[in-house]
């Protein structure tokens, strides 16, 4: 009886009992003979009890006829792919040559961008030829080009490319050759609604367009106006993409009959009004938006008429009202409308001469020190001067002498001289009364020997 109570353990390679086993060894029937290799290490071979190790018998490998446990080896450290070098630890060079080496890491190219865009900080030409003297530019349109959805880094590859192109037309040339700028097309279409994208987008747009004729055709073709519209109008809160996307849409109006053409079809006019109701309380974007129609409506009558019937007028006066101190509101404000209704008798009687000529007048009085408002406000004079001198007789005798203090006032700014001549040509031969040469001769003493002079030969004429 007492040998059936004992049975074998495989574990132990012993005989024990039942109740010994229980709770950590499995009964069963011997079985053949194992390897002395699989025993385990802290096993008591031919004894009933397990026998215990010390904590460092544990730790330590076990040398002899029992074996040893296996010892882990640590993993060697491996190289990663995107740690590429940063400012400070190596040149630019080896910055861009990292990113040549991982084209595919996204870690390694946003990185890049980065150091090229910080490198460029204080926007130096130096700096500039050296960037892209090491394929900074091609490396940047790469990574754009290779990771289209990444935000973080189409941001990063646009803030790099404005810096490299900035005042630099050879680096322009090299994006616009490169396919940079179709890059940075495609990821401002991707992503409409990213303010800070598309400012520097736009910034982009506008240093390419203001380079050349050519590249301002290059740009357009590609579709530089339907991409500074669209942020614009998707953007219409944000003020720095207002900025931005005016600065691009006028520059790429300017001297371009089909840029213009292009700009009215697509809605461009309504675009820009908007953007002035929207920010009327900044005087940059009412400059920019009067900067635009007047690049828009200078040598076009159909431009003009598309620009007065939607509120063009209304909208520069609002301007012009809303920041009289500032004068380069009023010398903008000046030139839009001067731009709106020049050879265009028609637009001149729609436009009238109470409310422009007098806004006029009270920018020309409230800024006579600075050249840039006296020579806008004499141009809008003569092209208004129909409607000044058929408005009444006391605000005629106001420009008048608006016009001369501007004539005595800067004597040394040819501009000024070539503008207030032809403002007083233009309102003496519409005076039937002889009005005009009563008010020169009347402020004889005031004006000096030489600005009488001119003033009463440019009346005789």
């Amino acid at each position: 009886l007492r040998l059936k109570a004992i049975s074998f353990c495989r574990a132990c390679r012993g005989l024990t009992t039942p109740t010994a086993l229980r709770g950590h060894h499995l009964l069963r029937a011997p079985t053949t003979s194992a390897p002395m290799s699989t025993v385990a290490p802290w096993a008591n071979v031919g004894g009933l009890r397990p026998k215990r190790q010390s904590m460092a018998q544990r730790r330590s490998p076990v040398v002899g006829r029992r074996g040893g446990r296996p010892t882990k080896q640590k993993p060697q450290p491996t190289a990663d792919p995107c740690d590429i070098a940063l400012p400070g630890d190596e040149t630019i060079a080896g910055v861009i040559a990292g990113m040549a080496a991982a084209v595919d890491c996204i870690e390694a190219q946003t990185r890049g961008c980065r150091c090229i865009f910080e490198q460029l900080a204080e926007q130096k030409r130096q700096q500039q030829d050296e960037v892209a003297l090491c394929g900074g530019m091609e490396a940047v349109v790469s990574a754009m080009v290779a990771h289209p959805e990444v935000s973080e880094l189409q941001l990063g590859g646009a803030r790099a490319i404005e810096r490299l192109c900035n005042g630099h037309a050879k680096n322009v040339h090299a994006l616009l050759r490169g396919g940079g700028l179709e890059a940075l097309l495609v990821s401002l279409a991707r992503s409409p609604r990213e303010a800070a994208l598309q400012e520097v987008g736009c910034k982009v747009l506008r240093n390419a367009t203001a380079c050349d004729a050519e590249s301002q055709a290059k740009v357009a073709q590609l579709g530089g106006i339907q991409a500074a519209l669209r942020a614009l109008s998707a953007n219409s809160d944000a003020a720095g993409v207002q900025d931005a996307g005016l600065r691009a849409l006028r520059e790429l109006a300017a001297y371009s009959a089909a840029n213009q053409e292009e700009i009215v079809m697509r809605g461009g006019v309504q675009v820009v009004l908007r953007s002035m109701e929207r920010h009327l309380a900044s005087p940059t974007v009412q400059v920019l938006a009067c900067g635009v129609f007047r690049n828009l409506t200078a040598t076009s009558a159909a431009h003009q008429d598309a620009v007065l019937s939607r509120g063009g007028a209304e909208a520069v006066m609002a301007g012009m009202a809303a920041h009289a101190e500032v004068a380069d509101v009023q010398q903008a404000g000046c030139w839009a409308l001067f731009c709106l209704c020049v050879h265009n008798v028609e637009l001149q009687k729609a436009l009238g001469g109470g409310a422009t000529v007098s806004l006029a007048l009270k920018a020309m009085e409230r800024h006579r020190q600075d050249a840039r408002v006296q020579e806008a406000g004499c141009w809008l004079a003569k092209a208004m001067a129909t409607q000044i001198m058929a408005a009444s007789m006391s605000q005629a005798m106001r420009m008048s002498q608006a016009v001369l203090k501007a004539m005595d006032g800067h004597r040394s700014a040819p501009a000024v001289q070539a503008a207030a001549s032809g403002a007083l040509r233009a309102l003496a031969a519409r005076d039937r009364c002889g009005w005009m040469g009563a008010a020169c001769l009347g402020r004889c003493g005031r004006f000096g020997r030489s600005t009488n002079r001119t003033a009463l030969d440019v009346i005789r004429e």
